[in-house]
């Protein structure tokens, strides 16, 4: 019960940082893009 707990947290976290991150890499190339052109 609690490992299952404990490994739901994990992932929630995991994928959280994932969006985080995907979300800023998709910030950075608009902000590329748009300085670029």
């Amino acid at each position: 019960m609690l490992r299952m707990l404990y490994a739901k947290q994990f992932w929630e976290g995991h994928l959280s940082k994932r969006l985080e991150t995907g979300f800023l890499k998709l910030i950075l190339t608009f902000q590329f893009l748009s300085y670029g052109c």
